[in-house]
C-alpha cells in the first residue's frame, strides 16, 4: 500500500480542503501517514496570502524536493493558493515538483495522481505535460466541492465551510483572485455534514468562509446566517457552536 502525506499551511480554509483531498485519497487504498520522510507521495497544500506564508509555503517544498532527491519520495504534489496563482513560476524554478493543483480542483486530487503514477518519466514530452495539470487550475467560481472529509478519530472540535469566495475586493488582499466570488453553501449540504459530524462524535464546530455574514444572500433558498445558527441550534447537539470572519457591517441586530 502506498504512503501519503499532507502539509497543510495558512488558514482554516486550507485544512477543510486538505481534509477533503484526504477522505478522496483514503478510499483508494492508500495509507496517510504523519511522517513526510516515510511518505511514496507528499501534498503540500501552500498559502500565499502575505509574504510570510509565501516563504513558508517555499521553505516546505525545497525540504521535501530533498526527500525527492534522495529517493524517500516519489511524487510531489503542490495544492492550494499558491499552486493557483504561481503554478507557472513554481513549475519553472522548481522542476523537482510533478503536479500542481488549483484552489476549487481538490476532487481532482486522485486523477492527478493516477495521471503521475502512470506517466513515463523519462518521456520528457508526457511528463511535463502532467506538471503542468493546465487541467486542474482556473475554475475558482465554481460551486463548492461536497465531499467526506478525513477527520482523525477522537476529534471532537473542526470546522465547517458555509461559503467560499469573497466579493468584498480590498485593495489589500488577494483573496477573490485565488477563490473567487462569494458563494454560499446549500444549506442541505451543511446539515448534511454536520449529521455526519454529530454521529463521528464531534462536539464543538466552528463555521467558517472568507465573510461569513451575508451568507445565503446568493442562493434560492430563504436561508440567511441567524436562520442557519437558528436550525444548527435547535435541531444538533454540538455543544459549542462557533463562527470565524464576519466583516462588521454584516453583523445584524437579527444576528445578535
Amino acid at each position: 500500500m502506498k504512503t501519503v502525506h499532507m502539509t497543510t499551511l495558512g488558514c482554516d480554509k486550507n485544512t477543510i480542503d486538505s481534509e477533503m483531498m484526504l477522505g478522496l485519497i483514503a478510499e483508494k487504498n492508500y495509507d496517510i501517514i504523519d511522517d513526510p520522510k516515510a511518505a511514496d507521495i507528499i501534498i503540500v497544500n501552500t498559502c500565499c496570502f502575505i509574504q510570510s506564508a509565501k516563504e513558508q509555503s517555499i521553505d516546505f517544498i525545497l525540504e521535501y524536493v530533498d526527500y525527492k532527491n534522495s529517493g524517500l519520495c516519489q511524487l510531489l504534489i503542490v495544492a492550494g493558493c499558491m499552486a493557483e496563482r504561481y503554478h507557472q513560476e513554481l513549475a519553472a524554478e522548481i522542476p523537482e515538483v510533478d503536479g500542481f493543483l488549483g484552489v476549487g480542483h481538490f476532487d481532482n486530487i486522485l486523477e492527478l495522481i493516477t495521471d503521475l503514477e502512470t506517466t513515463d518519466h523519462n518521456d520528457q514530452e508526457l511528463n511535463e505535460k502532467a506538471r503542468n495539470g493546465n487541467q486542474f487550475f482556473g475554475d475558482i467560481d465554481k460551486e463548492i466541492i461536497e465531499a467526506r472529509r478525513y477527520i482523525r478519530e477522537g476529534t471532537v472540535s473542526t470546522f465547517v465551510r458555509i461559503s467560499e469566495g469573497c466579493d468584498h475586493g480590498c485593495t489589500y488582499c488577494v483573496i477573490p483572485k485565488i477563490r473567487g466570488k462569494y458563494r454560499s453553501r446549500r444549506s442541505r449540504e451543511i446539515f448534511n455534514e454536520l449529521q455526519n459530524l454529530q454521529e463521528r462524535g464531534i462536539t464543538e464546530i466552528i463555521l467558517i468562509g472568507q465573510d461569513i455574514a451575508p451568507y445565503g444572500k446568493d442562493l434560492d433558498e430563504d436561508f440567511d446566517l441567524p436562520k442557519l445558527l437558528e436550525k444548527i441550534a435547535t435541531e444538533f447537539d454540538f455543544t459549542w457552536i462557533r463562527m470565524m470572519y464576519l466583516y462588521p457591517e454584516g453583523i445584524t441586530d437579527k444576528l445578535l
